[in-house]
């Protein structure tokens, strides 16, 4: 069985997540620790994720890992405030 840090998956979701939230790639790189390269990474069709990173983005965001992973964000509405505050 192969370490959980070992396993990458997909985030096919994370940019309409983060545009939905209103952040740019920069501001959620600045949340989750990390580069905008790698967001920009990330936001590629072809591009996986350890779990790690998974979990800190989706606490950038303000979601449960589960939700970031499978599901898209409301197409018919747009967010009243950002998960998190921008503070």
């Amino acid at each position: 069985m192969q370490h959980p840090i070992a396993v990458r998956v997909s985030l096919p979701f994370l940019r309409a997540w983060r545009t939905w939230l209103g952040y740019s790639q920069a501001e959620l790189a600045r949340r989750a620790g990390m580069s905008k390269a790698t967001i920009v990474y990330l936001e590629g069709a072809k591009a996986r994720a350890n779990f790690v990173t998974v979990g800190k983005l989706a606490t950038a965001l303000g979601l449960p890992r589960e939700q970031l992973l499978h599901d898209a964000p409301p197409a018919d509405q747009q967010a009243e405030e950002p998960a998190i505050s921008r503070a």
